[in-house]
């Protein structure tokens, strides 16, 4: 299995690159952001977590996309579903392949 790693840009401990960016979120948040980020952090060593990134990645970023099943919808509508999730894409594509 390939793995998927972030460009190797990454903010402080403040989320600043350089002189930009920063954290922008009520400050209310910033613990249960933490607890997101220290969660992250455990799991993209584990094998299962790598595997459904990959997944993902193979599945909704880059051209073309597949379609998707949507089993659920179909279900409910008595009819077979299908879906092109080009919304997923957004900001993944800062992870490349090594």
């Amino acid at each position: 299995m390939k793995n998927f790693v972030n460009t190797g840009i990454m903010p402080d401990s403040d989320g600043y690159f350089g002189k930009f960016g920063g954290k922008f979120l009520p400050s209310n948040l910033d613990d249960e952001f933490r607890k997101i980020f220290e969660n992250f952090l455990k799991l993209k060593e584990n094998d299962e977590f790598k595997s459904e990134l990959h997944r993902l990645l193979r599945d909704y970023v880059g051209r073309p996309s597949p379609i998707y099943h949507a089993k659920n919808l179909s279900k409910k509508y008595g009819t077979q579903l299908y879906l092109k999730r080009e919304d997923l894409i957004r900001n993944i594509q800062k992870f490349k392949k090594i």
